[in-house]
């Protein structure tokens, strides 16, 4: 997966092979989801609430925090 996301970073072509299991992985997100972020104009002070699901897959827990700095990628 760090190689994935140093390619994507560098805006290169990228492969992910995971094994399923009954629900999508965390790092697979839809596009419409990404179109909707893109649309924020994040800043440092913002707070943000991310769901993620247990390893087992039962529930549903929720990452919360602060965006500490902001920097373009591309």
């Amino acid at each position: 997966v760090v190689e994935a996301v140093t390619l994507a970073a560098a805006n290169k072509p990228f492969e992910v092979f995971y094994y399923p299991r009954a629900s999508t992985p965390e790092f697979c997100i839809k596009a419409s989801s990404v179109r909707a972020a893109m649309r924020i104009q994040w800043c440092s002070g913002m707070r943000f609430k991310m769901a993620f699901e247990t390893e087992d897959a039962s529930r549903i827990s929720w990452f919360m925090g602060t965006i500490a700095s902001v920097h373009t990628l591309m």
